[in-house]
């Protein structure tokens, strides 16, 4: 699911078996623009590769935990995917939001 700035549903791509998010964004080839930014979790590990304007919150390692500012930032990114994660639970459908 691609939400715009308004949160307004701009497209959805669908599956018929259990797919992951990643793979069923890579298998929708929607048309990106380089300025387009992606708040998404950390299911998109490979995203960045992809698409260099991506927003992904830090994962702490056993070595290295998370800053307190690391933590402030990854709450500030998760909030702005709590709208689309509620429609996910809703209708129980795998998303990306698109800003």
């Amino acid at each position: 699911m691609v939400l715009d700035s308004n949160l307004r549903i701009v497209c959805i791509a669908v599956a018929m078996t259990n797919t992951h998010d990643f793979k069923l964004f890579k298998e929708s080839k929607l048309p990106v623009k380089k300025k387009t930014i992606f708040c998404v979790d950390t299911g998109y590990l490979g995203l960045s590769k992809l698409h260099t304007n991506t927003e992904m919150p830090k994962k702490k390692r056993k070595l290295n935990p998370l800053s307190k500012e690391d933590k402030i930032e990854n709450k500030n990114k998760s909030s702005k995917r709590i709208p689309i994660e509620h429609i996910n639970i809703l209708y129980s459908i795998g998303t990306f939001e698109w800003l």
